[in-house]
């Protein structure tokens, strides 16, 4: 019921988080508690089915039954673990998957590159070569500390899977 639903309001979800991710003043301000309050907004018309509606309509007496009661938010973030969302996903647990292997891969080729022109090349030196170098250093630090706005990147990604998916991913996953 819940992929049903969020099927039907995909195109709006997914254009909301575009919308953030494109704009990099509305991505930098982006934090769990306005994370959460779009959520709601998009869950907002869903009914989830608690156990205790089925409960009342079939009452029993077993005294080992337990149930687990979820609110739709978090039903839709345990759904998407399935899908892979990180677990705690919500306090930050997974954010910038990839922060820092961009880096690491440049400074792998650069190290290539230069082992590779020790055989002889000249270094062209001039005054406007030093100075963007500087400059692109100085862009580098700023580069190197991890953001820390909330990465909905990582949301939209597993949540498109779980859109795309069919019966027999759902019956795979179970």
């Amino acid at each position: 019921m819940l992929q049903e639903y969020l099927i039907r309001k995909s195109e709006e979800i997914l254009a909301e988080i575009e919308a953030k991710i494109s704009n990099e003043e509305e991505l930098n301000k982006l934090n769990e508690k306005e994370v959460r309050r779009m959520m709601i907004c998009w869950l907002d018309g869903f009914k989830l089915l608690q156990p205790g509606d089925f409960l009342r309509d079939h009452p029993t007496n077993d005294a080992e039954l337990i149930c687990l009661i979820q609110e739709k938010e978090e039903f839709m973030l345990s759904t998407l673990e399935f899908f892979g969302l990180p677990k705690n996903y919500m306090e930050g647990a997974g954010h910038f998957p990839w922060w820092g292997k961009e880096r690491k891969e440049d400074k792998l080729a650069q190290a290539r590159k230069r082992a590779a022109t020790k055989g002889g090349k000249a270094k062209v030196k001039n005054a406007a070569l030093e100075k963007a170098k500087k400059k692109r250093g100085i862009e580098k630090k700023v580069e190197e500390v991890k953001p820390t706005y909330f990465d909905i990147a990582v949301f939209q990604q597993c949540f498109k899977r779980f859109v795309a998916c069919d019966g027999r991913v759902r019956s795979a996953a179970r």
